[in-house]
Order: C-alpha cells, then structure tokens, then sequence
C-alpha cells in the first residue's frame, strides 16, 4: 500500500508537511519527538522507505493513482509509529492517528 504524495503535499505548512508538524506537536510519549521523526514515521505509513523516498517518488506522482482507504492508511500510520517512535504506555495511539487530518493530503481531498 503505497499513498500517492504530489508535490503540492510537500509544500511548507501544507499536505504531507502538515501532517508531520500535527504529529510533532500532539505527540505525548515519554519524550518529545523531532519533526525528522515525525516525518520518517509518517512517511514509513504511507508505504515509503524514508521522507526521501516519499519526496523523490512525489515528482513523479501522477493525477488520478490509486488512494488505498483511509481506514488501512490510519492502520498503517499506527503500526509504523509504534515501529519508529516506540510510544510509551501513556499515549493513546489510536486516538493520536484518528486526530490527524488526513484530508490535508491531496489524495484524500
């Protein structure tokens, strides 16, 4: 499961970038998180290998991909922060990813 990621998304404040600054901002483990972080986490939920990866495969990014539904993205943004970021007991996971907009994302519009 791949999200598609256009250019646009990556624009400060916007898209893809939005998101992250959401997660970095709410997230409420035992430690505060970096935006790389953040980032990394977000970008290995939407079916990347890295924020480069996710960035370099935008370019390229055509009108009209497949979106996968937003209940599987949500899922899979959950399993790759708890992979990346290793949240402590106090957070709620679910509750942190349902709170994301994901309708800032392209995709989702």
């Amino acid at each position: 499961m791949r999200v598609p990621i256009y250019p646009d998304d990556l624009i400060r404040n916007r898209g893809f970038k939005s998101l992250a600054k959401q997660l970095q901002q709410r997230w409420c483990g035992p430690a505060p998180i970096s935006l790389a972080d953040a980032q990394k986490a977000l970008a290995h939920g939407l079916g990347y290998l890295s924020f480069h990866d996710l960035s370099e495969t935008s370019k390229a990014c055509q009108p009209g991909e497949p979106v996968p539904p937003e209940a599987d993205v949500r899922q899979a943004i959950g399993s790759a922060i708890q992979a990346t970021l290793q949240p402590g007991g106090e957070l709620n996971l679910e509750q942190l990813v349902n709170d994301l907009s994901m309708k800032k994302l392209i995709a989702f519009k």
